[in-house]
C-alpha cells in the first residue's frame, strides 16, 4: 500500500464520515431541540458549529426533515414575531425526546461492541508495514486533534449551561 493508496482511503473515510453526519440529521435536530428551541435557520447554524464546520445544511434539507419530524409528533413548531417577522421556531416534544433516548441507548451498544473489538487491532496492525504505520499514526493524530477540538466545545456547552442554572 503506497501514500495514494492511503490518500484514498483517507477521501473514502472522509466521504463516509459526511455521509453519517447527514445521514444523522434527523438525529442532531432532535438532540439540538432537547437543549432549547430554534427557528430554522438557527438550527442551521448550529448544525454547522456542533459538525465543526464539516456540513452547513441546507434548507432543502433542514426543513423536510423538520416537517417530517413534526408529521410524526417528535417536535412541534410554534410561531413568534421578532422585528415585524414571523419566525416559525421549533421543540421537542415527549414522543421526541422518548426518541432521543432510544437512539441515545442504541448508539452506545455500537460504540460498546466497537470497544470491544478493539483487542483485535494489533493483530490487523502487523499486516502492515512501518511506512504504512506511520502514516496510520498521522491520520490518527489529525483525528485526535479534531476530537480535542469536538471536546473544548463540549466544554464550552457545559460551562454555559452551569452558568444558566
Amino acid at each position: 500500500m503506497d501514500n495514494g493508496d492511503i490518500a484514498n482511503i483517507e477521501n473514502e473515510v472522509n466521504r463516509i464520515i459526511l455521509s453519517a453526519i447527514r445521514g444523522s440529521l434527523k438525529l442532531m435536530i432532535l438532540r439540538i431541540l432537547s437543549d432549547k428551541d430554534f427557528h430554522g435557520y438557527e438550527l442551521i447554524k448550529e448544525i454547522e458549529k456542533r459538525t465543526l464546520g464539516l456540513w452547513r445544511p441546507v434548507p432543502g434539507s433542514i426543513y423536510p426533515a423538520l416537517k417530517a419530524l413534526e408529521s410524526k409528533g417528535f417536535i412541534k413548531s410554534y410561531n413568534i414575531i421578532e422585528n415585524d417577522k414571523t419566525k416559525k421556531y421549533y421543540k421537542i416534544t415527549n414522543k421526541g425526546m422518548i426518541l432521543l433516548k432510544m437512539l441515545d441507548d442504541k448508539l452506545h451498544a455500537i460504540r460498546s461492541y466497537i470497544i470491544s473489538s478493539l483487542p483485535r487491532s494489533k493483530e490487523i496492525l502487523r499486516r502492515y508495514d512501518i511506512n504504512e504505520l506511520q502514516e496510520l499514526l498521522k491520520r490518527l493524530s489529525e483525528w485526535r486533534n479534531i476530537l480535542d477540538e469536538v471536546i473544548k466545545i463540549i466544554e464550552v456547552e457545559i460551562r454555559e449551561r452551569e452558568a444558566r442554572s
